[in-house]
């Protein structure tokens, strides 16, 4: 982009990007990574409006899915699908499970502590089928 062009606003919306990357603990491999991906650019500099727009839009989705300290690991919520998958439940089932006994529908929402309690009740209703 020619450096006549570059606005106030052009520089606002580099900086945003760049708070965005900082906030998500991104390494550079995977910004550029998530540049290329979602907008077909090597750098930031590069992009246009409508790449501008998806690279935000992409980056407040992971915000928004990040999760907090104390939360539901990465691995129990992969053990939590895998046992939901070993007793052949539907997509609706799982989440009306946690909503039944948990208060919840979403699986990414719920401490460790309760994903180990998940872990447990699936483990248990396991059993219980091939008995």
């Amino acid at each position: 982009m020619d450096p006549r062009l570059r606005t106030d606003l052009y520089r606002k919306q580099l900086a945003l990007i760049h708070i965005l990357k900082r906030e998500l603990k991104l390494s550079d491999r995977i910004y550029r990574a998530l540049l290329m991906r979602t907008a077909n650019v090597r750098s930031a500099a590069d992009l246009d409006t409508l790449g501008f727009r998806r690279v935000i839009n992409h980056m407040h989705q992971m915000r928004r899915n990040q999760r907090g300290p104390g939360s539901i690991t990465d691995r129990q919520c992969a053990f939590v699908r895998a046992l939901a998958g070993r007793l052949a439940w539907d997509a609706a089932h799982l989440p009306n499970f946690l909503v039944k006994y948990y208060g919840e529908n979403n699986l990414g929402r719920l401490s460790r502590r309760e994903g180990a309690k998940v872990i447990e009740s699936l483990k248990n209703v396991l059993a219980h089928r091939t008995h």
